[in-house]
């Protein structure tokens, strides 16, 4: 049996076969890859700052404390917000709802 989205194929029809489909919802961390658009190749991240919106078009938001942040920016000391390498990529700490996501990069790293 292989089920793929809306879609489900019995190869034995002969047996009873019983299928579980998980349809929760779940929340993961995003992990973002930064790529050159020439070279194809990781950029670092360090010092970009970067808002994330979701299909509705309302900014992600995590609360630190009583303060509210929707602006999340990178360092090489891995603080609050995100886990930084210098390889091009991130990892934001705050899980997000499965769906879509857009990402507006608001400052870019220097050099």
């Amino acid at each position: 049996i292989s089920v793929t989205d809306d879609y489900s194929e019995y190869k034995d029809v002969e047996q009873v076969k019983r299928v579980n489909v998980n349809n929760r919802p779940f929340s993961s961390q995003l992990k973002i890859i930064k790529l050159d658009a020439e070279s194809g190749k990781k950029v670092t991240l360090n010092g970009a700052s970067f808002k994330i919106k979701d299909s509705k078009g309302n900014y992600v938001v995590q609360k630190v404390g009583g303060k509210k942040y929707d602006t999340f920016t990178t360092n090489s000391k891995n603080v609050v917000t995100v886990k930084d390498s210098e390889e091009g990529t991130v990892t934001l700490l705050l899980q997000l709802d499965a769906g879509d996501y857009s990402i507006e990069e608001v400052e870019t790293p220097k050099g």
